[in-house]
């Protein structure tokens, strides 16, 4: 990853006291602007129920259209992910990346749930920002994207899969080699 973004991504404990695991880069830097990770997990459209699912679980991040995207890596959560990408696998073609949910990533862009938010004398240094996969968007690169929608999705006359909602963490400042990630919660950048 190093060669082709420029910077690595580790998982980590957090500087921040109680914060859990953080995000790290571990090498190299990450400019502002750059895509730095993405937020992974089963996408749940304001219709689709998630009680069960958000019950203690510090890793359902809702965008700001009232989609939720369950980014808990075990338990319920894992279980529902891993059904609904064997559900609406495409012959061959998996329809997401479900590496996330191990310890080898196969994208080591998908851990932004991870992400501790930041605190006094920790500013943010990336951005929630809300994207869509488009329809046409190629299956056989769908394998790299860490989000599945919770409902059932059916192909368009064209055989596209309809468009998915995902939510990329953006750099907003120069981020160095074993600065850990921070965001702000409650600020999300909608593309609209």
């Amino acid at each position: 990853m190093l060669k082709l973004a420029g910077f690595n991504l580790t998982r980590e404990s957090s500087q921040v006291p109680g914060g859990g695991l953080g995000v790290f880069l571990s090498a190299g830097k990450a400019e502002r602007g750059s895509l730095v990770a993405l937020y992974p997990g089963t996408v749940y459209y304001p219709t689709d129920p998630i009680f069960f699912q958000s019950i203690n679980n510090q890793f359902m991040f809702r965008c700001s259209d009232g989609v939720h995207i369950d980014g808990k890596d075990r338990g319920l959560s894992k279980s529902i992910f891993k059904s609904c990408v064997n559900r609406d696998r495409f012959g061959h073609h998996l329809i997401a990346d479900t590496s996330w949910l191990t310890p080898s990533l196969v994208s080591p862009l998908n851990i932004g749930q991870y992400v501790n938010n930041r605190s006094s004398g920790r500013p943010a240094n990336v951005a929630y920002h809300e994207m869509t996969i488009p329809a046409d968007f190629p299956i056989h690169l769908r394998k790299y994207i860490p989000n599945i929608s919770y409902r059932t999705v059916f192909l368009d006359e064209a055989g596209n899969f309809p468009p998915l909602k995902i939510v990329g963490l953006v750099a907003t400042r120069l981020i160095q080699e074993g600065d850990e990630l921070y965001s702000t919660y409650i600020s999300v950048v909608d593309e609209s």
